[in-house]
């Protein structure tokens, strides 16, 4: 799996199963399997059995809501998705998954997705540590520095966005900072470093370091761009 030899872990997670291991793992990674070679109806299967044998399986819980969405299953991928939040309620890759696909169901209560993001937003500020006071010169006629945090500074719907913005920015009022998460550079990326000549690369450094950068950067309103989308940095561990 971790080769990418798709093909040949299917085979040996099989031959497994036919020399007679039953386990709970091996059924949930023979989804992931079968998941990443799009074959999402057998790994509803095989992480169904993975439940059967450990109905407290969480990530294997989560990994039957990615395969239920992958079919279609929205009700269903929520259903999976919410009893793996309810089995690790301190899981933030489970309730980012959740609360991303509420935003496709239209019959979930406006109310019902405000409980569920103030969950999160309790969970995920319970281990912040408060960073010091910024000090930013408080001078209103000086340029405002922004800052932009993303995966998705690359051919995506958050980069054509946002480059028609950048490009009718006041460059004297507005001075822009970029931390990009990303890593899937293209000729996207390039025209936004133009835009954006304050770059940082983030995906190396953990959460406080970033935090820190932001801090020194002396940055004055700071955007999330990626919500709860892929390679986020609200939800890392």
């Amino acid at each position: 799996m971790r080769s990418g030899d798709i093909p040949r872990a299917l085979a040996l997670y099989d031959q497994a199963r036919a020399n007679g291991l039953d386990s709970a793992e091996l059924h949930n990674n023979r989804g992931v399997a079968l998941h990443a070679a799009e074959n999402d109806a057998l790994a509803v299967a095989a992480y169904e059995q993975a439940i059967e044998r450990n109905p407290g399986f969480a990530q294997a819980w989560l990994n039957l809501g990615s395969a239920r969405r992958g079919l279609g299953d929205l009700g269903g991928a929520l259903t999976a998705i919410r009893r793996a939040v309810e089995i690790e309620p301190a899981w933030a890759d489970a309730h980012t998954h959740l609360l991303f696909l509420q935003n496709y169901r239209a019959e979930i209560a406006p109310e019902a997705a405000k409980a569920d993001a103030l969950s999160f937003s309790r969970m995920a500020a319970g281990g912040v540590r408060s960073l010091e006071r910024h000090h930013n010169d408080p001078d209103p006629d000086r340029r405002l520095k922004v800052g932009l945090v993303s995966a998705d500074f690359h051919e995506h719907p958050v980069a054509r966005f946002l480059l028609p913005l950048l490009r009718a920015s006041d460059v004297n009022r507005v001075r822009f900072h970029a931390y990009s998460n990303g890593n899937r550079p293209d000729r996207t990326t390039d025209q936004l470093r133009v835009a954006i000549p304050d770059w940082t690369d983030i995906t190396a450094l953990n959460d406080e370091a970033v935090a820190q950068r932001i801090v020194d950067d002396c940055i004055d309103v700071l955007f999330d761009l990626s919500g709860h989308t892929d390679r986020n940095r609200h939800t890392a561990s």
